[in-house]
């Protein structure tokens, strides 16, 4: 079930509870008119009596159809765990139309925790168009990339406890060899305390003594000085004896309410005497009558506590906060702004190296409540932990045991024993989390890219937000490299880190400095190769590596052309002059980042390219053809496209005149596709590319038995982008091209490599 909203977010009515029992029992609603019924099933409503209120709400729709009755009982399904119910009565509501958005918005978070991805996002996309709701547009998102969630699906084995009962049972704490839980088993207890909302008793806290996944299957039930009709959950421990814990606002046996007569949620705190009892209780200096405060979590020192509350001045819902130690009280709590969003935040927990964890229906999940992670020292950009922890159910309360390799947390996924069951989970693997900084200030970067290789291929990739911050799972006993760039950067690739000796469940950590560009001097001489003779009014164009910003200019009488460039790149420098073979070549002005110079200072950067005489009969392309050779350049593709670029139609043309004009030749159409996919696919591909070309060809009158289409794949590449092998995507589109060359005939064609040609990126490749 939605847990938190009964620890949370709409808080226990007592007032009134047990003369709405009465009534029931005394069969009041059978005698009731339809508007009488619809009535009393309002009343319940209101009151938070969502058990009570199921029965008589489909006895009223069995007569008679109502959108807010539909609606409503579509609530006191989703609040008392029947998804299905919940589901079906969301969209019948939805479906008569007039209802509220909030139920479209409601219906899509049904259909995504049964797994119904194209509903779900078809109803958030429905519901954005009358509010405008991040909840909404991050599930959105989650569902276009739902796969994400299951790269760890094979990490974790995960164990159902024996002590779990029918009913509820969650959000443990691991504390001296104990299990510390919430839990709705005391059935002994019933008669009276019976809860409208959910049709089970109330929590109380139990201890269950054990380790890993073996534990007693009776736990004792914990003695505090309140033994209340009111619930009690989530406590925290700090190093001092003092336990923090969340219950109703009872204290000194008087109830308290907030102005609409609701019992919200206060924290307590007492002193550990034993395990199973608890003493000394006082209230939390932010408690508050009139708004919830609950859900404590202290970190391993017991100097900040993170709590859940809907104070106002928040982001919608229930969000985290913090505070901390000042002698014996706490500060000024601070929300968390970074990590709450419009809707709910809850079940916060700090691990041993200060790592926040944190239940929300806001960020980008499975469905329901998810497990987010945010490290040490973070406020914001928080990891969804995926699968299997997570599920398209409500999965919150995570902790830890002794260490980092297993731990607890709870779920109501339908595999369960009960509504809410607890959950141990054994880590088979290492979280390894890095931070990308300036390497000068050593402050974190913002929107720098980060892509993890392993034996020289990439693995993983990501984005960090301005905290700089990126985390991967990785394998025991393996070495990992990091490539990391960002805007106005130079690219590092020389950082590593080895999982050798490192037990599952730890962590490695990674700290990537980037050296800031700055613009140098790069003075480029066009010689002729051999004799060394400076060649004037050369093309000289040279386009980096990190922008993909190309520079262009023309060769002095020494043959020179100065540029002034980022430092920090690598550039392809191109040289073409006429009765010379055009050349290219590489240089990097990353040596003279922490030295800048300029164009006139005798330590710029200095490139010689050589170019060699062609003596070969070659006609420039624009003249047609004179019985020797044709000049035509290469023609470009988008990734993973073979469509015809407007840009290659004009030397598509050329070809077309060469071909009208010389009948008897035969031309292979030769292309290629960079290596980023198989072997296999990028044949198809690249023969795709092929046929595209000769189609065009055939459409202007060309015969198909003059054109053979050869896709190559990969296999020829202009550089040396193979596999794995991290490159720009200049580099990368170099590579996705067709070549012309003629195989029967006696004229030919010499093709050629263009350099200024569209470049088409790869959007979502992590190189």
């Amino acid at each position: 079930m939605k847990i938190y909203n009964i620890l949370l977010l709409i808080f226990l009515l007592v007032a009134g509870f047990n003369q709405l029992q009465a009534q029931e029992e005394e069969g009041g609603w059978i005698e009731e008119s339809w508007l009488g019924g619809k009535k009393n099933a309002e009343n319940l409503y209101e009151k938070l009596a969502y058990y009570d209120a199921i029965p008589l709400y489909e006895k009223l729709l069995k007569k008679q159809d109502d959108n807010v009755l539909m609606a409503h009982l579509a609530d006191c399904y989703k609040n008392t765990s029947n998804y299905e119910k919940a589901y079906e009565w969301y969209n019948k509501a939805v479906q008569s139309g007039n209802t509220d958005p909030k139920y479209t918005l409601a219906l899509a978070q049904a259909a995504q925790s049964l797994g119904k991805l194209e509903e779900a996002s078809n109803a958030y996309k429905n519901y954005i168009q009358t509010e405008n709701s991040e909840l909404a547009q991050n599930q959105i998102d989650a569902i276009k990339n739902n796969n994400k969630f299951y790269v760890n699906k094979d990490r974790y084995n995960l164990t159902n406890l024996d002590f779990n009962t029918k009913t509820y049972d969650f959000s443990p704490v691991y504390h001296n060899d104990h299990l510390i839980y919430a839990s709705s088993r005391d059935q002994e207890k019933a008669i009276g305390r019976e809860h409208s909302w959910i049709g089970t008793t109330f929590f109380d806290l139990y201890s269950a003594k054990g380790d890993s996944i073996q534990f007693e299957k009776n736990p004792d039930v914990i003695k505090k000085d309140a033994e209340t009709k009111f619930h009690d959950a989530v406590p925290t421990f700090s190093p001092d004896g003092t336990v923090y814990l969340t219950r109703n606002n009872y204290f000194d046996k008087k109830k308290g309410k907030d102005e609409q007569g609701v019992t919200d949620l206060k924290i307590y705190q007492a002193t550990v005497e034993s395990t199973n009892k608890w003493v000394d209780e006082k209230e939390f200096p932010y408690n508050n009558d009139n708004y919830s405060v609950g859900h404590p979590a202290l970190t391993p020192d017991g100097q900040t506590m993170y709590f859940v509350s809907d104070m106002p001045g928040g982001h919608g819902g229930a969000d985290l906060y913090v505070t901390h130690k000042e002698g014996s009280s706490w500060s000024q709590p601070k929300n968390l702004d970074g990590l709450n969003t419009d809707g709910n935040e809850m079940f916060p927990y700090v691990d041993e190296d200060g790592n926040l964890y944190f239940a929300s229906n806001g960020w980008p999940g499975l469905g329901g409540l998810d497990i987010f992670k945010v490290m040490s020292g973070a406020t914001s950009n928080p990891t969804n932990i995926g699968a299997p922890i997570n599920s398209t159910y409500d999965d919150f309360g995570l902790t830890f045991g002794k260490n980092k390799s297993y731990g607890y947390f709870t779920s109501n996924r339908p595999e369960g024993k009960g509504l809410d069951d607890i959950w141990s989970f054994t880590d088979n693997g290492i979280n390894l989390e890095g931070i990308v900084v300036d390497a000068k200030t050593g402050e974190p970067i913002c929107n720098s890219s980060v892509a993890m290789l392993q034996n020289s291929s990439v693995v993983a990739g990501s984005d960090t937000k301005c905290d700089g911050y990126f985390t991967y799972p990785v394998a025991i006993n393996r070495d990992y490299c990091f490539n990391a760039s960002a805007e106005g950067y130079a690219t590092n690739n020389s950082v590593c880190a080895s999982t050798k000796n490192v037990q599952p469940g730890q962590t490695v950590k990674v700290r990537i400095p980037l050296t800031k560009k700055e613009e140098t001097g790069l003075l480029v001489q066009v010689v002729e190769k051999g004799t060394q003779k400076v060649i004037e009014n050369a093309k000289v164009s040279i386009k980096n590596n990190c922008s993909e910003r190309t520079y262009n200019g023309t060769s002095n009488a020494q043959g020179e052309q100065c540029f002034i460039v980022e430092c920090g790149c690598e550039y392809l420098i191109v040289a073409v002059a006429e009765g010379y073979k055009t050349v290219d070549t590489k240089t990097s002005s990353l040596e003279k980042c922490n030295q800048i110079v300029s164009c006139g200072n005798p330590n710029v950067t200095r490139v010689v390219v050589e170019l060699e005489k062609d003596s070969s009969n070659i006609v420039d392309a624009n003249n047609g053809v004179d019985g020797g050779t044709i000049e035509l350049k290469d023609i470009y593709y988008d990734f993973d496209k073979w469509n015809i670029r407007p840009e290659s139609e004009v030397q598509l043309n050329k070809l077309l005149g060469f071909l009208k004009e010389n009948p008897s030749t035969i031309v292979e159409i030769g292309s290629h596709t960079d290596s980023r996919a198989s072997y296999e696919y990028n044949i198809a591909l690249s023969q795709k590319r092929a046929q595209s070309v000769v189609n065009w060809l055939i459409s202007k009158g060309i015969p198909a038995s003059r054109l053979k289409a050869k896709g190559y794949g990969e296999t020829q590449p202009r550089n040396n982008c193979t596999d794995g092998v991290p490159c720009s995507e200049y580099e990368h589109q170099r590579n996705r091209r067709t070549e012309f060359r003629v195989i029967g005939g006696s004229y030919d064609i010499k093709s050629l490599e263009r350099f200024d040609m569209q470049i088409d990126p790869c959007r979502d490749c992590p190189f």
